[in-house]
This record gives structure tokens, sequence and C-alpha cells, in this order.
């Protein structure tokens, strides 16, 4: 259970072929590159997390501590012929609805993210949900890129190694960490059993970048596809 099906098929097909050292070697150095990559990635987005975690701590201090102190001083200086402005009346307004049902938002919003957890783990839930995570501005484009790049890089390492391609995609389907990029990569599989080659079977499913399709192309005539996988 320790080792990914990604290492058993490469030490099953090194085994067929008589070139343990070199498979052990490549599976060495993509161990290495996944590890930078994914310090990359924590290290990118440390800094907006922090920013966020700050607001929401900043957020909540000012509902239940700043904003009630301040509508205390208001209401003894204020009398009926001197009314605060409509726009501190509304603020003040929401902040006593925020802070008097406090638990209750925090408990309704619990309950939505375990909802949401529950959900995730069905398979047309987590399918569904990874499907807003690829459309969301912004993120949605980075989260797409890095599933890409966990593809194209396992599948580079399985080809060098020997899988058959079939094999190489399925596994690097069910490592991609998104359900709708996985289920385009086993409808590529599909086609090219049926056969068609690589390049057209992945041109049919929208989710991957024209560029990236037209360098699978070249790679495929070629006869350089696992360099051209690690260019991608």
């Amino acid at each position: 259970q320790i080792f990914s099906s990604l290492f058993v098929a490469l030490i099953k097909s090194a085994e067929e072929s008589g070139s343990m050292s070199q498979t052990l070697e490549h599976l060495a150095t993509t161990l290495e590159r996944t590890d930078r990559f994914a310090r990359k990635i924590r290290s990118i987005t440390a800094y907006p997390m922090f920013v966020v975690f700050a607001f929401v701590i900043v957020c909540v201090l000012m509902t239940l501590l700043v904003l009630p102190k301040f509508q205390e001083s208001f209401q003894s200086l204020t009398s009926n012929t001197a009314k605060l402005p409509k726009i501190t009346e509304i603020v003040f307004s929401i902040n006593e609805a925020i802070s008097g049902n406090f638990t209750v938002i925090i408990a309704v919003l619990a309950g939505i993210v375990a909802l949401v957890m529950l959900y995730n783990k069905t398979p047309s839930g987590a399918y569904r949900l990874d499907s807003i995570k690829l459309r969301t501005p912004f993120f949605g484009k980075c989260l797409k890129k890095i599933a890409i790049t966990r593809i194209f890089r396992n599948l580079a390492i399985m080809i060098e190694g020997g899988v058959p391609i079939t094999t190489a995609i399925e596994i690097a389907s069910g490592i991609s960490g998104n359900k709708v990029l996985e289920r385009s990569m086993l409808d590529v599989r599909d086609r090219i059993l049926q056969g068609n080659d690589f390049s057209s079977s992945l041109g049919k499913e929208r989710v991957f970048p024209r560029l990236v399709v037209r360098m699978i192309g070249v790679g495929e005539a070629s006869g350089r596809l696992p360099e051209v996988m690690n260019k991608v």
C-alpha cells in the first residue's frame, strides 16, 4: 500500500525488460522533481493563504469585539434629534444579526462543509466538484495546469520505462488529482484501443489545451514522445 500504481507498473516493466537500474534511477529523479514541484506550489500559495486567514480573523474580531463597542459609544452620544448616518445604522444592524447568531452561523457553515465533503466522496459528486474547480476564475487554470503537468510527467516516465501506452494512460489518469481529466484520459485510452493515434484521441477532449495536443502530435510523429511529454 505504500507504493503507488506508477511504481508497481514501472518495476513490473523493468523486471520483464531487464532494465531495473535505469528504471529505479528514473523513479528517484521523478520523486525529487515531484517534491520540488510540490514545494514550489506550497511556497506560491503560502502568502495568499496567510492573507485570507488574517482577513477572516480580523473580520471575526471586528464583528465580536470592536463594532459592539463603537455601537455602544454612538448610542450614548446620539439622541432622538441626532440620528446616525443610514450606512452606519445598516453596518450596525448587520453586525448585530451576525454577532447575535454567531454560533448558528458557524454551525450552518460547518454543516455545509461536511455535506460538501460527503458529496465529494460519491463518484458523481467528485466529478461535479472537480468540474466546478476547473471553471473557477484564475484558480481553475492553475489547477488544470497542475493536473496536466502531473499526467504528462508520469506518462513520460512510464513510457520511457517500457509500460504500454494504454496501461500508462490508465495509471496516469488515476493520479491526476481531478476526476474530469481522469475521465478524459480514460476516453483517450479507449480511442487508442479502437485504433486511433494518441494526438488525435487527445484532440477530441476539449479540456486539454491545443498547444499540448500539437506538441504530442509532433512527439508521436518524431518518435520522441517521452521527451515532448516532459516539455509539456
